[in-house]
């Protein structure tokens, strides 16, 4: 998904227009190296899908971007794109067998062509 902000967004002489967050690249890595960062600054919650400091760690991690990045950037610009992260995360966890079968189906699909 693509955010428009609403006003250009400075950050290290760079200025953004948008920031394309692509949930697609959540894999494995993503979510242990925001775990690994959680558990490094002592922060480790045991519900960590719905720490709001885990969400701006994935976030982080599939735009390729630094935590500076999004810790200067407005507040109402980052509760909704973090949000969008964590709520992805949170339903994520509550999949329905059904759609785990569709998911893995069309993982060995991919891994097929």
């Amino acid at each position: 998904m693509k955010f428009v902000f609403a006003e250009p967004y400075e950050f290290e002489g760079k200025t953004y227009k948008e920031l394309e967050v692509d949930l697609k690249k959540i894999d494995g890595s993503v979510i242990f190296a925001a775990e690994r960062e959680m558990r490094d600054s002592g922060s480790l919650t045991p519900l960590t899908t719905f720490n709001f400091r885990f969400s701006c760690l994935v976030l982080g991690q599939i735009c390729g971007q630094p935590d500076e990045f999004f810790m200067k950037m407005p507040g109402p610009v980052l509760i909704a794109i973090a949000s969008y992260v964590q709520n992805f995360l949170n339903n994520s966890a509550s999949v329905s067998p059904l759609s785990l079968h569709d998911a893995l189906r069309i993982f060995r699909m991919g891994r097929n062509s």
